[in-house]
């Protein structure tokens, strides 16, 4: 039941439908009991480890805000909290380490739990803000179920924070058209980044990287280009999807990613941009606390490397997400190190009065480097990234084995996006319908003829779902 597919959107609409028939009172467990359904549909045999992880939130919270003073057991309630997250991260991977090594693997490998990465992330922030005392512990267990099964976020966040999302959870309004059709149409948006957007440019980069010994250099730097924007594209669709989603229960949610995080001239302002409700919280719990130890610059650039380390790992234990997360820790310690001297360098030599040449320079230099750190975040060991960095330089004939048409979709799409999120600026999608009616629908039925016309031939998932 993926989020573009038709199936998700007859359970959506079914779901708000008896939502807004049935008394206030029964709206919270219903939505838990629609997160359970939902989640059953991709891995039901893991609907126990959510509930058991849930039950313990709910009474480790209560016990822990009566001994505030006990380390030792606030630690322990994190790692048990951990544990399954260690357990399926790591697990794979030792297997995968173990065949390299004998040749021949001893241990049971295990499905990863869908979503385990973001809602054990929100289990964790809730019990650390109990311990600072941001918050007292929530004695209502429904909310605290729903908090981690509330399906719009379930399967790939955002990481919501319980002082913003629980406090939601009254649901004392009626149904409402406008935000009924506001709430559709940013659906209908995201349904249309990522089928026409991000699923293109997914079948020309799976298509490249499946073919990669056939492939010449500038069909794989293509590639490489490619998914700066696929991944950027995809992750930005599920959000509208979900907030959108969540919308039409009157639930507002963080938005994870800027519209044009692809067009950010630093990878800094990239993580400024990317994955929000994430960097937020490795900042809150993991950089500031570590910060705390020491204000020496090199001590801090330190914490940045765990930082960006740690992000990686989130991602996967796999060699390529480990340099992946190093890779970016690096870069972003030199962008931090140079910023001085590199904005001296070019006021001298004068680019700094040709704003938009040197945004655009920049710009491409993010572009590369994003590039560049992408082909690890897509390779699970040295081999994969060995072989895509060594077919740059292949200099057989263009092959055009993902198609013409597809590269040129692909490119017109983006800067379709570009002009459109150019014009929203930073209003919402909804914001920009017509009054009229009929300009409304108008702008309905074009969308919905490019989502048949530019449909690839095959379907690929949110990037997202598999961590």
């Amino acid at each position: 039941m993926d989020f573009t597919s038709v199936e998700y959107l007859f359970f959506l609409l079914i779901v708000v439908g008896v939502f807004y028939q049935i008394k206030p009172g029964y709206r919270q467990w219903f939505l838990v009991l629609a997160g359970y359904l939902f989640y059953a549909f991709y891995q039901w045999q893991y609907c126990i480890l959510l509930f058991g992880m849930s039950l313990y939130t709910y009474y480790a919270a209560i016990w822990l805000s009566n001994n505030q003073s006990n380390k030792l057991a606030f630690s322990l309630c994190i790692l048990v909290l951990f544990t399954p997250l260690f357990f399926f991260k790591f697990n794979n991977f030792f297997i995968d380490e173990v065949k390299n090594l004998s040749g021949k693997a001893s241990i049971i490998s295990y499905a990863f739990p869908i979503g385990l990465s973001f809602f054990s992330f929100q289990m964790v922030s809730y019990l650390v803000d109990i311990r600072r005392k941001y918050l007292k512990p929530e004695q209502n267990i429904v909310k605290i179920l729903l908090h981690h099964a509330f399906f719009p976020i379930l399967l790939a966040g955002p990481i919501e924070r319980a002082k913003k999302l629980i406090t939601q959870f009254e649901f004392r309004n009626d149904f409402d058209y406008t935000n009924f059709r506001d709430a559709l149409f940013q659906i209908l948006w995201g349904i249309f980044k990522k089928i026409v957007i991000a699923n293109n440019l997914a079948f020309y980069v799976n298509t490249i990287y499946s073919n990669l010994s056939r492939s010449n250099g500038m069909e794989v730097l293509l590639a490489m280009w490619f998914f700066v924007f696929q991944i950027i594209v995809d992750f930005s669709a599920y959000n509208d999807i979900a907030m959108g989603s969540a919308k039409l229960f009157g639930i507002t949610i963080t938005k994870n990613i800027h519209d044009r995080a692809y067009a950010s001239t630093s990878r800094t302002q990239l993580w400024q941009r990317w994955h929000v409700s994430l960097t937020s919280w490795l900042r809150d719990y993991i950089f500031f606390p570590l910060s705390k130890f020491s204000k020496k610059r090199g001590w801090l650039y330190c914490n940045m490397l765990i930082i960006y380390l740690i992000s990686g790992l989130w991602h996967g234990a796999s060699w390529g997400f480990i340099l992946w997360g190093l890779g970016n820790g690096i870069w972003l310690i030199g962008e931090q190190i140079t910023k001085k001297s590199r904005f001296i360098f070019f006021e001298r030599i004068g680019l700094v009065k040709y704003p938009r040449l040197f945004n655009f320079g920049a710009w491409l230099i993010f572009l590369n480097a994003s590039a560049f750190f992408d082909v690890f975040f897509l390779s699970k060991n040295w081999d994969e990234i060995n072989g895509k960095f060594s077919q740059l330089f292949a200099v057989q004939p263009f092959g055009f084995m993902a198609g013409k048409r597809v590269i040129l979709l692909s490119i017109l799409s983006i800067l379709f996006l570009e002009l459109a999120n150019r014009y929203k600026n930073e209003r919402e999608i909804y914001e920009l319908l017509p009054k009229s009616i009929a300009k409304r629908w108008f702008v309905y039925f074009v969308l919905f003829l490019a989502l048949f016309y530019f449909r690839p031939v095959e379907d690929v998932s949110f990037l997202y779902f598999k961590f």
